[in-house]
C-alpha cells in the first residue's frame, strides 16, 4: 500500500499498485457466481480484518 486518499464527502480509499483485475469490486463482479466466488469473498473479508487487526496492534 502506498497510502490513503480522502476526498471531501467520500470515504477513505487505499492507494496501492495497479492490479490487472482492477479493484476487488470489479474483480468479483466479473467472476462467475458459485461456491468458488463465495469462498473467495469470505477469504478476502478475513484477510481485510486480519490486516486491520495487525495495523491496530502494530502502531
Amino acid at each position: 500500500m502506498y497510502g490513503v486518499y480522502k476526498a471531501p464527502g467520500q470515504p477513505f480509499a487505499m492507494v496501492s499498485a495497479w492490479c490487472d483485475n482492477g479493484d476487488v469490486n470489479h474483480y468479483l463482479e466479473h467472476m462467475k457466481a458459485g461456491p468458488v466466488k463465495e469462498m473467495l469473498k469470505l477469504k478476502l473479508l478475513i484477510d481485510v480484518f486480519a490486516g486491520l487487526k495487525y495495523s491496530e496492534h502494530s502502531c
